[in-house]
């Protein structure tokens, strides 16, 4: 007869596999060699040498050469370094032990009845409750923590909606700060960072259900208004992406029945970035349209003549030349028939 498990042994089991992996991280091993530190600080004495005579010398050029050599070893020496504490990791960071991971677990089933351990698959999942934004239900969302992860620098763990309601324009988008199933933290960054390097998993979960509560239009991937369909930027309302243009100008969505087309290039354009024409008064995007060359006056290219000119500019400058013709032929028939007299 198989015995019954207690209650809280997978919780203990859970507490046990956690702090085995952090513990890993403690006494992780330096990935680097220490000879190639030794021959990189042979590079750079070498360097700093070469560097001291070519100085010493007035050689300019191969001043300049070895003092980007010299710059270079010590680049590579700071990524190896740099590399080498990544690995190794913070001794201090480990501060959990398994009794009051135990209890942090025991208080996470009850405030998450969903909470779920699985040694095999080496995660520990909660459901939150459902996620309203802005009286927009985006419904519950699984918070999986890849245990296995815990002994790295960097702790992995997914977002994945329970019943994705997806806005129109991206499928890969479940919640306006979670895209592909990975959370954007925001401003909960640090203090989700700080738990996951603590130990302290009760907080983690409760972070992460904090943040997904949170809503920034400024860096939501898709903003909660634009979620059913895009925004058009003439008339606010929310449309179809399909019956949608993008103003060739701004690039605001505009819906169909405020796009304006340029009546020389038939571009779409918003209202904000179109221009009617002076002379015909159809609208004209801001690339196309031009100034008379006399009259400054905007117009399109058909209500402009060759010489830039709009159509009362040319008139006038026609009628000032037919002016200026009859006078001159005046002048010139009083004068036929008429000699200069020398005094």
């Amino acid at each position: 007869m198989k015995r019954k498990e207690k209650p809280h042994s997978v919780w203990l089991r859970c507490a046990r596999l956690v702090t085995s992996q952090y513990k890993k991280q403690k006494t992780g091993s330096v990935p680097n060699d220490p000879a190639d530190f030794a021959a990189i600080v042979k590079q750079i004495d070498r360097q700093q040498s070469r560097l001291a005579t070519t100085r010493s010398q007035g050689w300019k050029a191969a001043e300049a050469k070895a003092y980007e050599d010299y710059r270079r070893q010590l680049r590579i020496l700071r990524e190896r370094v740099e590399s080498a504490l990544e690995e190794v990791g913070n001794p201090n960071s480990y501060i959990v032990n398994e009794v009051d991971l135990f209890r942090d677990l025991l208080t996470l089933k009850e405030e998450f009845t969903s909470a779920t351990f699985s040694k095999r698959e080496m995660w520990l999942s909660i459901v939150t409750k459902d996620i309203v934004l802005e009286d927009f239900r985006l419904g519950a969302f699984r918070v999986e923590l890849h245990l296995d992860s815990l002994s790295s620098n960097r702790p992995y763990y997914e977002v994945i909606a329970t019943d994705a309601n997806r806005p129109s324009s991206n499928d890969g988008v479940t919640h306006p700060h979670v895209q592909d199933d990975r959370l954007c933290e925001g401003d909960g960054q640090p203090a989700i960072n700080l738990a996951l390097q603590q130990g302290r998993l009760l907080d983690f979960f409760q972070l992460v259900e904090q943040v997904l509560g949170t809503y920034n239009p400024s860096s939501a991937y898709v903003s909660i208004r634009d979620w059913d369909g895009a925004t058009c930027g003439h008339c606010g309302q929310s449309t179809d992406p399909e019956d949608c243009r993008e103003c060739s100008s701004c690039d605001a969505f505009i819906c169909d029945e405020c796009v304006y087309r340029c009546s020389d290039c038939e571009d779409p354009f918003c209202g904000n970035c179109d221009e009617p024409c002076s002379g015909c008064l159809e609208s004209i995007c801001k690339f196309c349209i031009r100034s008379c060359s006399e009259c400054d006056e905007r117009h399109c290219f058909d209500c402009l003549s060759e010489n830039e000119r709009c159509t009362s500019c040319e008139e006038k400058t026609k009628e000032e030349g037919s002016k200026s013709g009859d006078a001159n032929t005046a002048i010139h028939t009083h004068s036929v028939g008429q000699a200069v007299v020398s005094s």
